[in-house]
């Protein structure tokens, strides 16, 4: 619980800060922490989920639950928008650092626990209102319920796995791949072992219940909405040619957006832990080798499917670390006990573990120290400005409009999916007289424009803001 507290504590200390450029060649750090809160901030704002078309809490609900909460609790706005994340990060440091003792021993476990908590896209991504640090917290549960051992248990904590696994893909739909990859390291080991069939069998059935009550309480209630916000997730279209396949492949493996070298500690430290476990395969107990195939799964499902998809950004990565800390913690366990001789003391022991932890860690905390000592904190008190300047009922358009207008008393709209998400004439149907663009971007200016020149033209700047490396401002119309 102390790793937890300290990593916990550590994106606390910094949850202010504003999103550092450069990490990523996606706008998604400047844009997606609004987009995701949006709606739970028009639950407690507004009083109600939906003000338009766009409605991802469908399909990020325990993620949107959670924001709500929080938003309840603390009040509106960025900081307490990211209190989730950080919380989910501090958690999942803490499942993982309690979840593996049992299986590969305190000081492992621990070691695991922090080369996670201080990946540098932890650290990163970790304190910003992303659905990466919760999707993260859920997979994990699923891996630890997966490689308990204990027999007579098996169906139950495949239940609760399935849950889990229920809840990851919940808060989004791209944990079903990670998930599958568990599940098909399951199966590879349900071959010889029967109590690996009953895990399986619960899991599908807490997965499949799961399903089905949000099919009842969520889908059909909301079937007319479901097309819309399922329009706004990225067309991942597979390659079309062999040709295709390997110029993806060569392509991340050159153009990964930076995703190897951020990674780069656990990676290597993964890499070396792997084949230490495989040359001492028959050392390990049943536990530690359902540890090793599931966490290879996992990473071969995720990671493949980074080679075969066009758009990858850096922060996909963030759902596969947790298998690289696990089987980072499963090398350290085996070289603590066979890597070292039995009679050597037991401070030559930690001094390994420690030195191993230091090269892990090191890098993470070093890189995040210099991004929060250059990186600005700005948004929360332009957000309390716009909300000065914004009449109570305004109506927003703009990508940046659920960001700056978070605290307002204002719907923000967001044209998204080429026409399919808030289409049409938002001016005259949505009663636009506000809107949020940066001057002189062809894609900022609204659709609308030439049905209503005029106005356009009239347009005044009320207030700008420098964010996500270009002055974003908000235009008043007339009438507004």
């Amino acid at each position: 619980m102390i790793a937890a507290a300290g990593v916990g504590l550590l994106l606390l200390g910094f949850v202010r800060v504003d999103p550092p450029t450069g990490v990523t060649a996606s706008a998604s750090p400047f844009t997606d922490e609004a987009w995701h809160v949006v709606n739970a901030r028009n639950l407690v704002l507004l009083g109600r989920w939906s003000t338009d078309d766009y409605n991802l809490q469908l399909i990020t609900a325990p993620f949107s639950l959670a924001v709500a909460a929080a938003f309840g609790v603390l009040g509106i706005g960025i900081v307490q928008a990211r209190i989730v994340a950080i919380l989910a990060t501090g958690l999942t440091v803490a499942v993982i650092a309690i979840g593996l003792r049992t299986i590969v021993g305190r000081g492992p476990a621990l070691v695991a626990a922090l080369a996670f908590g201080t990946s540098t896209l932890v650290l990163y991504y970790g304190r910003l209102a992303f659905l990466e640090p919760v999707e993260t917290l859920f997979l994990v549960m699923v891996l630890l319920l997966a490689v308990r051992g204990d027999p007579d248990r098996r169906f139950g904590l495949g239940v609760l796995a399935g849950i889990a696994l229920a809840l990851a893909i919940g808060t989004k739909a791209s944990a079903i791949v990670s998930g599958g990859g568990i599940l098909a390291g399951a199966l590879i080991m349900a071959i010889r072992d029967p109590c690996e069939r009953r895990w399986l069998v619960g899991c599908v059935t807490g997965l499949g219940l799961c399903g089905l009550g949000w099919l009842i309480v969520v889908g059909l209630p909301n079937l007319g909405q479901l097309p819309a916000v399922l329009s706004t997730l990225p067309p991942e279209p597979l390659p079309a040619s062999p040709g295709d396949l390997l110029k993806r492949v060569a392509g991340y493996l050159v153009h990964s957006d930076g995703a190897w070298p951020l990674a780069a500690p656990l990676l290597v430290g993964a890499m070396i832990a792997a084949a230490v476990g495989v040359a001492h395969w028959s050392r390990l107990s049943t536990s530690e080798r359902r540890l090793m195939v599931l966490s290879i799964c996992w990473l071969v499902t995720g990671f493949g499917i980074l080679f075969l998809v066009a758009y990858r950004p850096n922060r996909y990565v963030v759902p596969l670390l947790p298998a690289l800390a696990a089987i980072v913690g499963l090398g350290s366990a085996v070289i603590a006990r066979t890597g070292i001789p039995r009679r050597a003391p037991r401070r030559a022991r930690t001094l390994v573990l420690a030195l191993v932890l230091g090269a892990l860690v090191a890098p993470g905390l070093l890189l995040d120290v210099h991004w929060m000592t250059v990186t600005p904190s700005t948004m929360q008190s332009d957000q309390a400005h716009i909300a000065v300047v914004l009449p109570a009922g305004a109506v927003v358009q703009g990508a940046y409009s659920p960001l700056l207008a978070m605290t307002a008393r204002a719907t923000t709209l967001i044209v998204w999916a080429g026409g399919k998400v808030n289409a049409g004439d938002l001016y005259t149907s949505r009663g636009v007289r506000w809107v949020v663009a940066a001057p002189g971007q062809s894609g900022d200016t609204p659709s609308w424009v030439d049905l209503h020149p005029a106005a356009w033209a009239a347009r005044r700047a009320v207030a700008c803001v420098a964010w996500g490396g270009a002055q974003v401002c908000l235009f008043a119309l007339p009438g507004s």
